[in-house]
């Protein structure tokens, strides 16, 4: 159930970040993120749109990207691309269904995010600058064809504020220029995830 694993692995990142506990009868946040961890290899098994179907595609998606968000906390840092050969080939082989299939601003948006997360850079990656571009062109004009700026929420029917405001963050993350590459340090020896860090600090006893 990918859209479990992507709440596990979101809502443990927050309550780590927010030195919380899970409720004491669900164990802690350390234990539950070892047993997540011990089940990495079977979740990043990644399938197609065809195998798993629209709606556990979408959740596969989103566990990829939230996946590739916990260990760079959430963009502020790069990864070493080769540390997650499984998510950068999943993105670059989704992304053109997530346009063409799925017509999903929020997915399209974020995979665009995790490439450059992953070190995706034009002048390093030339062969990738085409579906990178149909990314950003669709972006561009799914907000057109809104006829209103900053609009990208693709739900008919649905007025709720979030699906509005995730929509709106997701493409502009995904057109959003990162570039991480002036750091060499950073760029080729990325931090310690906040996440991981602490869990280390509690093992040696500090605080």
């Amino acid at each position: 159930d990918y859209g479990a694993y992507r709440d596990a692995i979101l809502w443990l990142y927050i309550l780590r970040s927010l030195d919380l506990e899970c409720h004491p009868e669900d164990g802690t946040v350390q234990e539950n993120m070892q047993a997540l961890l011990k089940l990495l290899p079977l979740i990043r098994s990644y399938q197609s749109l065809d195998i798993l179907g629209a709606n556990t595609f979408k959740h596969q998606c989103y566990f990829v990207t939230h996946f590739i968000y916990m260990f760079s906390d959430y963009g502020q840092h790069v990864l070493k691309r080769e540390l997650f050969s499984e998510e950068f080939t999943f993105i670059l082989d989704s992304l053109p269904m997530a346009i063409k299939v799925l017509d999903d601003p929020e997915i399209v948006g974020e995979f665009l995010q995790c490439l450059k997360i992953l070190q995706y850079r034009d002048i390093a990656d030339p062969a990738l600058v085409p579906i990178v571009e149909w990314g950003v062109e669709y972006l561009l004009a799914k907000e057109r064809s809104k006829k209103c700026q900053g609009i990208w929420h693709n739900r008919k029917n649905s007025k709720a504020n979030y699906n509005k405001y995730h929509a709106t963050y997701c493409a502009i993350v995904g057109l959003a220029d990162f570039d991480f590459s002036q750091d060499e340090r950073i760029r080729t020896s990325p931090p310690i995830p906040k996440i991981f860090k602490s869990f280390r600090n509690t093992k040696n006893g500090e605080t």
